[in-house]
């Protein structure tokens, strides 16, 4: 029988200037952008994984703008996501109000059906880095997502981010998309608001 690749939804969010297409752009070029430009509406890419059991599966690589004015698209390019990726800046004093609003945001429009991976990126500027490593550990086990630390910068943790992803639980039989998730428990610290203004 042909094992054909499995396609996997993936959608960056996260504050502008959060780094998000900065980690793409290393990670699909093995490079540093050297121009920055802020993301207009959406970016897509796709990578081939062949997992350890030798099936394959195909990311499927949203990147989304962070900036207010792009963020009524939003729903529509997470509609069908069994990924997405929160990513955030480790020297953002405010990091943890941000990332409950994604979290609310993904929840509000996905459900608990969507696994949430957390990202702290620029990990290179340790030396103003907020918050602490015990919040980060206290907002990830709120959450219940998995965390990694990266620095699209010096390249550190990229190409891992996207190995763990695509080695996540996803289902085993070929279903619609929008039935291949996985639903995971949040926290009641992380209610659906309908005072989110993401």
């Amino acid at each position: 029988m042909e094992n054909r690749s499995r396609n996997v939804k993936v959608i960056l969010v996260g504050e502008s200037n959060a780094g998000k297409s900065a980690i793409l752009h290393r990670f699909q070029h093995g490079e540093f952008p050297e121009e920055k430009r802020a993301t207009i509406g959406i970016d897509f890419h796709t990578k081939p994984f062949t997992l350890s059991d030798d099936k394959r599966i195909t990311l499927q690589i949203w990147d989304t703008a962070g900036q207010e004015r792009f963020r009524q698209l939003m729903p529509t390019y997470l509609r069908d996501a069994q990924v997405a990726i929160i990513v955030f800046d480790l020297n953002d004093p405010d990091a943890h109000s941000h990332v409950t609003k994604w979290v609310n945001f993904v929840d509000m429009t996905r459900g608990n059906s969507t696994h949430i991976v957390l990202v702290g990126n620029k990990a290179d500027l340790k030396g103003v880095r907020r918050p602490s490593n015990a919040a980060l550990r206290k907002l990830t086990t709120e959450v219940g997502a998995m965390f990694i630390e990266t620095s699209a910068l010096t390249g550190d943790n990229v190409d891992e981010l996207f190995r763990q992803v695509a080695h996540l639980p996803f289902p085993s039989t070929e279903k619609s998309i929008s039935d291949s998730t996985i639903r995971l428990e949040r926290s009641h610290l992380f209610m659906r608001s309908k005072e989110c203004s993401c």
